[in-house]
């Protein structure tokens, strides 16, 4: 859909079959799951709507001219995943506020994890 809209580009009918499969097997998950939310549903749908959307415009602004002396379809997409994550530490720190250092604390308290091995899976 995101190609359509942002590029132009209709794909073939294969494509979007393959999709279904996938489709499907998020919807069971969540019907299965106990602590279902819409709040975490729309979250994921988002997720995944705004990885493809980095997806094409990345193939968008790849497309055609030349943009820098080494920015080649790798290096863009690493330049965007730092950038949304520049973006998003502010928003997370917003809506978390302290308690994420809380939570930080309670799990190496609890052993679960030492202050290095957190901060490296962070």
């Amino acid at each position: 859909l995101l190609n359509f809209l942002l590029l132009g580009q209709v794909l073939p009918t294969k494509v979007y079959m393959t999709l279904l499969p996938i489709i499907g097997g998020v919807g069971i998950a969540s019907m299965k799951e106990l602590s279902f939310t819409w709040l975490a549903l729309a979250a994921a749908m988002l997720s995944n709507v705004s990885s493809s959307a980095r997806g094409v415009l990345s193939k968008k602004t790849m497309s055609g001219k030349q943009i820098g002396e080494n920015l080649d379809a790798p290096n863009l997409y690493s330049v965007l995943t730092a950038m949304s994550t520049v973006i998003l530490i502010p928003l997370m720190l917003a809506m978390e506020g302290t308690g994420f250092f809380g939570a930080f604390k309670d799990v190496v308290a609890a052993g679960d994890f030492t202050n290095k091995s957190l901060a490296t899976l962070l």
